[in-house]
C-alpha cells in the first residue's frame, strides 16, 4: 500500500453541492449525486460534444500543453507532485509531449479541432512501457515530480497490481 493512499478520495476533494435529493428533501451532496432539474432551462440546452479526430505529429505540442492545463487542478497529479503547482504546466508540457508521441506511435491518439482536448489510447497488450520508453520519459519525469518520483513510482507500481489482465484498449 501507498503512503497517504486510501480507497476512498479525501471529503475535500469532493465538492459538496446543494441540491434536491430523490425523496424530495435537500441538502448538501457531491456533485456527482445531483440530478439536473428538468424545468430548469439552463440544463435543457446543453453543449454539443467536440467531433473527434485522429491527432498527428503536429498536435503533439499543443496537445501536451492542453493535457498539461487540464491536469493542472486534478487532485491525484498534486498528491504525485507535491502540491507544487507554480510550474506545474511548465514541466508537465515535455512528460506529456513524450506521451503522446509515444502514443502516436502505437497509433492511439485522438484530438479535436482546434487540439482542446485529446484521448491517449494503447492497444491491447501495448499500455506498460518497454525500458526504451521508460528511458526516453525518465529526464522530464525526473523533472515534474522532483523528490516525489519514488512516491509516484510506487503509486504507478501499486496501480498496475490491479490492472486488468484481459486484452482491452487502455486510456492513458
Amino acid at each position: 500500500s501507498v503512503p497517504g493512499i486510501s480507497g476512498r478520495a479525501p471529503a475535500s476533494w469532493r465538492s459538496p453541492v446543494r441540491g434536491t435529493r430523490d425523496d424530495g428533501t435537500s441538502g448538501d451532496r457531491a456533485e456527482s449525486e445531483v440530478m439536473p432539474d428538468e424545468t430548469d432551462s439552463s440544463t435543457t440546452s446543453r453543449p454539443q460534444p467536440a467531433a473527434a479526430r485522429a491527432a498527428t505529429s503536429t498536435d503533439v505540442t499543443p496537445l501536451s500543453r492542453s493535457l498539461a492545463r487540464a491536469f493542472a487542478t486534478d487532485p491525484v497529479w498534486e498528491y504525485l507532485c507535491g502540491g507544487n503547482f507554480s510550474r506545474f504546466e511548465q514541466l508537465a508540457v515535455p512528460f506529456f509531449e513524450r506521451e503522446v508521441r509515444h502514443n502516436l506511435e502505437l497509433g492511439g491518439v485522438t484530438t479535436t479541432e482546434g487540439v482542446h482536448a485529446g484521448a491517449l489510447w494503447a492497444p491491447p497488450d501495448k499500455w506498460k512501457l518497454g525500458v526504451m520508453d521508460v528511458a526516453k520519459l525518465a529526464p522530464s519525469a525526473i523533472r515534474l515530480f522532483g523528490r516525489r518520483l519514488k512516491l509516484s513510482l510506487s503509486v504507478l507500481a501499486e496501480t498496475d497490481k490491479v490492472h486488468p489482465t484481459e486484452p482491452h484498449w487502455y486510456l492513458g
